[in-house]
């Protein structure tokens, strides 16, 4: 039996917009997704989703059966705090807390630990409508750093004795480079400024590091627990050169390294942007003061979230003209290649790739690991996501799909005991993702779940998939064969 270390950390995760459903009950008000999904054609809506809101006692229930340590959710902020008009702010919604308090008692009853995400990308659609509107509003504003705070302020208060880890923001790249870059396919749906996500990133960042600083001084002086964490989860894949003789592809996979996770880490590690960003991005790109950039850098409270699922080779487009300006000109990479040996994800009845951007890469796992210990030395590591897209198209992709995800998952296992055991990587835990079948933002497929989810069934039943029932016995074991 290979052993990981005692305080290892197993667990899963889910995301409040992509698991509770009942977007209107208990007194929560709409987030930007609610709003995106009704503005937007061919995109789903998250307002069933799981309906854990109703099942989550069903939910902690599958988090024993995989004998998990610790439990990942987010907390909805539009759940826990609504817009008051006449101050101007948002304030307490007494449902909202309930229903997250009683979560946290359902777990510490079956001695399973918190990992609660403050933001993970459902802002409440009355910080956009009351800080300037779309263009003015949301993370584009300096006032989302205060509203957060109280925000983070007021789940210190209710949960700070009952929860050990938190993670303030979960990819700020994605929500940023997708929601308000030049993507622009997710909430709020804004792109091509060339800024929108530059700026975003500032306010994140600070809005970060102030709820961090605050959370430290709790624990100083016994407002929350001793033991507890703070973290953000930040994504990255292994970004590696298409043609590793090429000095253009290995200056084009460094340059998405910095682009992608260093646009975040760099600030938390060193108080300012990547070099290299600075230098193509320009007078874009926001500054920091003195006093901004000390806050930032030693936000770090000794650990670092990092979702990671595939891995990418890079080389330069020859024609940067297509992109809009924004950050995906900016970096001017294309990614869009695997490794040999990878195993692809889950296909649509048509059989096409549900996620384009995927490849079952287990080998990637240790070279990702390495370049993020040595951009934050001295730092601890948890992988807070990292899953397979299976698929339900037919009886027997669904059969194939879920074989694969058992595969990828035991490989990506035993990379990460080498990376303790051999490359010596402070990796402390691992978050699969994801719990069971969820809302994918914008549709109900690719399923990274480890327990499948009926959606023809009244109850939403969910099912162990293969490597759920594997997953339970590494997690009791805490260890491999």
């Amino acid at each position: 039996m290979k052993k990981f270390p005692e305080s290892f950390v197993w667990a899963a995760g889910g995301a409040a917009y992509q698991i509770e459903g009942a977007t209107k009950e208990g007194g929560r008000e709409p987030s930007v997704w609610d709003t995106f999904c009704i503005t937007h054609s061919g995109v789903e809506c998250g307002d069933v989703a799981d309906l854990s809101y109703y099942l989550f006692p069903v939910d902690v229930q599958k988090a024993v059966e995989l004998n998990l340590k610790a439990y990942r959710f987010s907390i909805s902020w539009s759940r826990v705090m609504k817009w008051d008009c006449a101050l101007q702010k948002m304030v307490p919604n007494e449902e909202g807390l309930h229903y997250y308090a009683t979560l946290l008692r359902y777990l510490k009853n079956v001695n399973i630990e918190a990992m609660v995400t403050m933001y993970h990308w459902d802002l409440p659609q009355a910080l956009i409508d009351n800080l300037g509107g779309y263009a003015e509003g949301g993370w584009l504003s300096p006032k989302i750093v205060g509203h957060f705070v109280d925000y983070a302020q007021l789940l210190f208060d209710r949960f700070g004795e009952d929860v050990p880890f938190w993670i303030t923001l979960n990819e700020p790249w994605t929500f940023l480079y997708q929601g308000y870059g030049d993507s622009g396919v997710y909430a709020p749906g804004l792109s091509g400024s060339g800024t929108y996500e530059y700026t975003g990133a500032k306010y994140a960042l600070l809005a970060h590091a102030h709820v961090a600083k605050i959370f430290k001084e709790r624990r100083t002086s016994g407002q929350v627990r001793q033991d507890a964490k703070i973290t953000i989860s930040l994504n990255i894949n292994t970004q590696l050169p298409l043609d590793p003789k090429n000095p253009k592809d290995i200056e084009a996979a460094e340059r998405m390294y910095e682009f992608f996770l260093g646009w975040f880490l760099r600030p938390l590690t060193t108080g300012d942007w990547p070099p290299i960003m600075k230098k193509l991005v320009g007078d874009r790109l926001p500054t920091f003061t003195a006093s901004e950039s000390n806050l930032i850098k030693n936000s770090l409270d000794g650990v670092i979230g990092i979702n990671y699922y595939t891995t990418q080779l890079c080389t330069t487009p020859k024609d940067i003209s297509i992109y809009q300006p924004g950050w995906e000109k900016d970096v001017n990479v294309a990614n869009g290649y695997f490794p040999q040996g990878g195993i692809p994800g889950g296909t649509d009845i048509n059989g096409k790739p549900l996620c384009g951007w995927y490849m079952g890469y287990p080998a990637g796992v240790r070279p990702c690991l390495k370049t993020i210990s040595e951009m934050a030395p001295g730092i601890d590591i948890i992988i807070t996501e990292n899953g397979f897209p299976s698929s339900v198209a037919t009886a027997a992709e669904q059969a194939l799909s879920e074989k694969n995800m058992l595969t990828v998952l035991q490989g990506t296992v035993a990379a990460m005991y080498d990376a303790i055991t051999v490359d010596n990587i402070p990796l402390i835990g691992f978050a699969v993702w994801s719990l069971m079948d969820n809302y994918e933002w914008g549709r109900y497929t690719p399923r990274f779940g480890l327990y499948s989810v009926d959606r023809d069934s009244v109850d939403l039943a969910r099912s162990p998939k293969p490597a759920a029932l594997w997953y339970s016995t590494v997690c009791k074991n805490n260890g491999i064969a």
